[in-house]
C-alpha cells in the first residue's frame, strides 16, 4: 500500500468536510475506488459507511467497486455480501457487476469444484 497516496485521499476528503462540500454518489465512488485500488480495504469500508449514513444512494457503480475491489484484495465472502446487500436495495445489475461477482465466485472455491467448461482464464476481474 502507498501511505503516500493514502494521505492524499484523506487529505482531498478532509478539505471537502472542511469546506462543508456534501459529496455525491460519484465521489464517494472515487473515493472508495481509490482505497480499495491502493489496499486499503478498511479505509474504503469507512468511507463506505460514511456514504450511507449520510443518506448518499449507492449505485451500481458503488457496488461494482465494491465487489470488484474486494475480490481483488482476497475478500471473497465480503464481495459476495456486497452483491447480496446490492440485490437488497433493489439496484439496478449491471454487466460489470455480473463478471465481479462470478469472479469472486470462481475464486473462492477450490479449482477441482469448477466445471471445465466455464473458461476461467477468459474473466477479467
Amino acid at each position: 500500500m502507498d501511505c503516500r497516496q493514502v494521505t492524499k485521499i484523506d487529505a482531498i476528503l478532509a478539505a471537502a468536510k472542511s469546506r462543508a462540500i456534501e459529496l455525491n454518489t460519484v465521489a464517494y465512488n472515487s473515493g472508495i475506488g481509490s482505497y480499495l485500488s491502493l489496499g486499503d480495504y478498511e479505509k474504503a469500508l469507512e468511507l463506505y459507511a460514511l456514504m450511507r449514513t449520510r443518506n448518499v444512494k449507492p449505485d451500481a457503480v458503488t457496488y461494482n467497486v465494491l465487489i470488484s475491489g474486494s475480490c481483488k484484495l482476497g475478500k471473497y465472502a465480503e464481495s459476495l455480501k456486497f452483491f447480496e446487500d446490492m440485490m437488497d436495495l433493489k439496484i439496478h445489475l449491471t454487466k460489470e457487476v455480473y463478471s465481479s461477482v462470478i469472479c469472486s465466485y470462481v475464486k473462492q472455491v477450490s479449482i477441482t469444484d469448477i466445471n471445465p467448461l466455464v473458461p476461467c482464464k477468459e474473466l477479467v476481474c
